[in-house]
């Protein structure tokens, strides 16, 4: 996996975002409000980090969740 990743990163199709304290404090925000687990709602944030406005899923509880915090979300 992590292979594969840093294959995504150097062609750009992965970006990378590092957990600051604010990312962290949002993620923390969203459990709260969306009572997700605490990586789904990283992903809503980094997402939004990365200035993604769509997020990708197999996970409908997260597309609900990226929904409602005001991103797109495919749920495949």
């Amino acid at each position: 996996m992590l292979r594969e990743l840093k294959t995504l990163t150097r062609r750009g199709g992965a970006v990378l975002i590092g957990a600051s304290p604010r990312i962290l404090r949002s993620s923390v925000a969203i459990v709260l409000r969306r009572h997700i687990y605490i990586a789904d709602a990283l992903q809503i944030v980094s997402a939004r980090e990365a200035g993604g406005d769509t997020l990708v899923t197999g996970d409908r509880r997260l597309a609900e969740a990226a929904r409602a915090e005001g991103l797109h979300a495919l749920l495949l």
